[in-house]
């Protein structure tokens, strides 16, 4: 293990393996927190390493330190599950095997993600609807000359490749939860960028670089930067199969939907089983309102993965477009089944009932997306509208009030706020909502002046 700071994960970690494991190898690059006392607690082996910006080359200082026959490499953030202890160490009785493919689940609330898959029944899943899986060779012969790549997203693959390895995949996962933890990831981010953009200049021709850079570009919301150092992957591998499907992602945030169209076709031609690319490309003729070519894009993805929660969702979408509710409601209902916390499927979900005026419905469900969501402004908002729908007034301030605090430009959360000052028979805050509104350019601005001047009367009367 390499490690900083870890002491909110490494307990866990260690636990989960420490029954099965002869030595524990852990690498500190500069923790100042409690985590090389914790390693102590286990026996580990602990050496310090002064951080370079290279991942591979504090792997490969572990490695230099092992004395057994086979390698486990964890990160602090992993578990393995106790029931597959016993399948690990079965793994290491196979002769002529160098290396052994584990699945790392990534466990994570964005269900927009490429290939996420609905969690199962693993205990060490029930805290996250889905995760999306990445083989990875964590598990290897030592004593052969076995060396981590790449600074960033380091591998071993390639080293035990070229010398003639043989690797064997397996089903057994291990759990990684890092991607659940916001603040983490933003610093994981800044640091894999810096390192990203040292590797370009250090190895120009390398693709896998570009493509690293560019997908941290995207988490950013930077779609210009994403779209130069993913068309420079493709550029130097034009088979790079995900960097066709997030460059589309990228143009259609520009709503350059011709590009778009284009490279999510060029994916679905590398790898016609990727979710994503026929996800994305359903969108692209949603906003050229082509609702029958979407359709028979969603119709492909679906015989892939009938449980596609995206997939789903974009379904419902096409039939709300059209008019058919009914459909639209039994989709995005399945697509909750799969990922009961997907956003995009409660808020449209919301709004199908919000406008069949199902108000007490619209109300469940915007009650959720504030529950999984609690920052969100729209769901506040919506909250707000359809309570006061109801006639529920002063239910209704609350929700308006936490939009507003959410986002202080939003525009129908001051407007329902005058109207409810207006039901209270506060005239001067009605005209203070409102005036708030029409500062923000509030569509019904015409309306609401009326309001306002029919208000100023009220209040010398």
């Amino acid at each position: 293990m390499i490690v900083k700071n870890e002491e909110k994960n490494l307990e866990q970690c260690l636990n989960s393996v420490k029954s099965i494991v002869d030595e524990i190898i852990i690498v500190d690059t500069g923790s100042t927190d409690k985590t090389v006392e914790m390693a102590k607690s286990f026996n580990a082996k602990i050496f310090n390493h002064k951080w370079n910006d290279d991942f591979s080359e504090a792997r490969n200082i572990s490695l230099k330190h092992a004395t057994k026959d086979w390698i486990l490499v964890l990160d602090a953030d992993e578990v393995i599950a106790k029931e597959d202890l016993k399948k690990i160490k079965e793994l290491t009785e196979q002769k002529d095997v160098d290396g052994f493919s584990i699945i790392q689940r990534n466990y994570t609330d964005d269900q927009s993600v490429l290939n996420w898959q609905k969690s199962d029944d693993y205990k060490e899943a029930k805290d996250y609807p889905g995760f999306f899986p990445s083989n990875l060779v964590r598990l290897f012969r030592n004593n052969k000359g076995f060396l981590f790549e790449n600074k960033v997203h380091e591998v071993v693959e390639n080293s035990i490749r070229n010398s003639d390895g043989n690797i064997v995949y397996t089903d057994i996962p291990i759990h990684h939860y890092g991607h659940g933890d916001k603040e983490a990831k933003e610093q994981k981010r800044d640091k894999y960028l810096k390192i990203g953009l040292e590797e370009i200049k250090r190895n120009p021709k390398d693709p896998k670089p570009y493509f690293d850079v560019g997908l941290i570009y995207q988490k950013q919301n930077n779609p210009d930067k994403t779209i130069e150092y993913l068309k420079k992957a493709i550029e130097l591998n034009p088979k790079y199969q995900f960097a066709h499907t997030n460059l589309g992602s990228a143009y259609l945030n520009k709503d350059m939907l011709k590009e778009a169209t284009v490279a999510f076709e060029q994916a679905i031609k590398n790898n016609d089983k990727d979710i994503g690319a026929y996800s994305n490309l359903s969108i692209v003729y949603l906003h050229q309102n082509n609702f029958n070519k979407s359709a028979e894009v969603l119709e492909r993805a679906l015989k892939i993965n009938p449980e596609e929660p995206e997939i789903l969702n974009n379904v419902g979408v096409i039939y709300s477009q059209i008019g058919e509710n009914k459909k639209a409601i039994e989709f995005f209902k399945k697509s909750l089944k799969v990922n009961p916390k997907k956003e995009s499927a409660l808020r449209n979900l919301g709004v199908i009932y919000f406008r069949k005026k199902d108000y007490p419905e619209a109300e469940k469900i915007f009650k959720k997306i504030i529950e999984f969501y609690p920052d969100s402004a729209s769901g506040y908002s919506s909250l707000g509208i359809v309570l006061l729908l109801q006639n529920k007034s002063e239910e209704a301030e609350e929700p308006l009030n936490k939009a507003i605090k959410l986002n202080p430009n939003n525009r129908d959360a001051y407007n329902n706020l005058a109207c409810i000052s207006e039901v209270k028979k506060d005239f001067k805050k009605a005209i203070e909502f409102y005036n708030k509104a029409i500062e923000l350019d509030h569509p019904n601005k015409k309306n609401i002046v009326k309001k306002i001047d029919e208000l100023k009367k009220k209040c010398q009367q």
